[in-house]
């Protein structure tokens, strides 16, 4: 799996070992695809870090450099909000234990062949991050704020509550949240009640729940797990416990979305396939009635689509139908349902206040698919679509 970043943005490795750098180098690269800058001691470090043309999404660090021995490359890199990762070799846990307090992301000893392997696979994940919402929900403003700024340093952002009944409103403006991490006890809604309506609203497979508490009462992590949390963090905690529990409930979640999304995405288009539509609508209309909200379903086919095959290709028609996938994901939101019927044919499920408001948005699509280029070898296509509202 191939990442593409931005050329901004880099990473930084830092080891006055030249034969380490130099591989670590031509794997990250070739696995990452990602511009590296290479230090060899905390003087040159430095200076990278301060050049304000330098953007870094990482850093990799060893703590014994030849101008500084006590780790103040940690202290630099961790200063300037770059998420550290230790490649040090040889290192007891009693020294470990040093570096865990300063926020670093990981301590990789960097002695086998799958170490390496590891290192790639935490740099995905912090690229990744950044697309994450985290849920922090505490009546403690100072925990919230120390949970906050952890999960931030690995990139996540985090939005924060005071209470269950606040974490559901604010659900209710961020459906992309991923993972709610969600204290006991609480003030007009607690931990174990939001628990148990978020699972009403969604599964295991769509978001996560941590359960923290600082209650003795050992039963404490029993009741959250049976009533739908993922994982339990008893207070106080460490920073590597708390950074363990959610990169595995995180890891976990992607890895079963992306199951999902071989069996749901049409593989052209990006946009979701029949089966999936299938699977949804029905609930999406149970739920529109229930509340008594608003819906609409349209029907968007490409006119004349077999000609633009004939004349440009079929590889021509594939970008032409791309195109139009990207076109109507980007103009629909996360609650609504744009798939691929089979063919030059689409369907979209429409959540709307008023659904009288839909035929002027599609007579609007319709008009800006006219306007799209699909450059293919030396030519330009335009499209033009039939949509039934």
């Amino acid at each position: 799996m191939t990442i593409g970043v931005s050329p901004v943005e880099k990473l930084l490795i830092v080891d006055d070992n030249k034969i380490v750098s130099s591989l670590l180098k031509s794997m990250i690269s070739r696995e990452l695809s990602v511009a590296i800058d290479t230090a060899y001691t905390l003087n040159e470090a430095r200076r990278f870090v301060q050049a304000r043309e330098n953007v870094y999404f990482a850093c990799l660090v060893d703590i014994d450099l030849p101008d500084s021995h006590g780790g103040e490359i940690v202290d630099l890199t961790v200063e300037a909000m770059i998420p550290t990762i230790i490649i040090s070799r040889g290192v007891e846990d009693g020294v470990k234990d040093q570096y865990w307090v300063k926020n670093i992301v990981e301590f990789i000893p960097l002695e086998r062949k799958k170490d390496s392997d590891l290192v790639c696979s935490i740099l995905r994940r912090i690229r990744l991050n950044k697309s994450i919402k985290v849920m922090i929900v505490d009546d403690s403003r100072s925990a919230r704020y120390k949970v906050k700024n952890l999960l931030e340093y690995h990139n996540y952002t985090v939005i924060e509550a005071c209470n269950g009944r606040e974490a559901l409103e604010l659900l209710e403006s961020n459906p992309g949240v991923k993972l709610v991490i969600t204290d006991f006890e609480m003030p007009v809604m607690n931990g174990v009640e939001l628990c148990r309506e978020l699972r009403n609203r969604k599964s295991k497979q769509e978001l996560a729940i941590i359960g923290i508490s600082a209650s003795s009462n050992k039963s404490q992590a029993t009741i959250f797990l049976r009533n739908g949390a993922n994982d339990f963090l008893y207070k106080p905690f460490t920073n590597e416990e708390l950074f363990c529990r959610v990169n595995h409930v995180i890891g976990t979640l992607l890895y079963i979305q992306e199951v999902n999304d071989f069996a749901n995405i049409d593989y052209l288009t990006g946009t979701y396939n029949r089966r999936y539509f299938y699977s949804v609508a029905a609930r999406l209309h149970q739920e529109a009635r229930k509340h008594h909200s608003h819906m609409a379903v349209a029907m968007v086919d490409i006119d004349y689509f077999k000609k633009i095959n004939d004349k440009y290709g079929h590889h021509a028609g594939d970008e032409v139908l791309k195109a139009l996938g990207q076109c109507l994901k980007d103009r629909f939101g996360p609650r609504d349902v744009v798939a691929r019927f089979g063919g030059e044919e689409f369907c979209i499920l429409a959540v709307s206040p008023d659904c009288t408001d839909m035929f002027t948005v599609f007579d609007a699509i319709r008009r800006e698919i006219e306007l799209i280029d699909v450059h293919h070898d030396e030519a330009s296509i335009k499209c033009t679509v039939s949509i039934g509202v």
